[in-house]
């Protein structure tokens, strides 16, 4: 997801297991889903939502490369999609900070009356999945960190 196609695997900074329980049915259903199920339900009881996605992201050890572009989520999904009505949750599986990667936003661009736009990491979609968005001037970046277990 950090690097262009073709990158041989003991090379890659991270990886990025899309959708894990297809290829592991017995993840279905577990505490975490179940919990993130309650609290989107509470948060949005006139909508049905349901589970769309999932991913497993890690982070190889002393890759300083190891990170993601700025994006926003949306600019991965189909230009055409009728309701992006979404939650998001996250478990840390370690310990993540500031030093070793953590999450990183810029607070309230989710509030923008529009998408920013979003270009290839790796020069087109062609070379790599990534996308990446310029920051503006004023844009303050904030650091999330987690401790391992705790959730967000």
């Amino acid at each position: 997801m950090s690097q262009p196609f073709g990158i041989p695997f003991e090379n890659w900074q991270l990886v990025n297991a899309m959708l894990p329980r297809e290829y592991y049915p017995d993840w279905k259903g577990n505490i975490f889903e179940q919990l993130c199920d309650k609290v989107a339900n509470q948060l949005f009881p006139n909508i049905n939502m349901t589970l769309d996605y999932d991913q497993l992201l890690m982070k190889r050890p002393q890759q300083k490369e190891a990170v993601f572009a700025w994006h926003q989520d949306l600019a991965y999904w189909p230009q055409d999609t009728p309701d992006n009505n979404t939650v998001t949750f996250s478990l840390a599986i370690n310990t993540a900070n500031q030093e070793n990667g953590c999450l990183r936003v810029i607070p309230g661009s989710h509030k923008e009356d529009s998408l920013r736009i979003h270009r290839p990491l790796s020069g087109s979609r062609d070379e790599g999945h990534a996308l990446t968005v310029d920051l503006l001037e004023s844009d303050e970046q904030v650091y999330l960190p987690v401790n391992r277990g705790d959730g967000n």
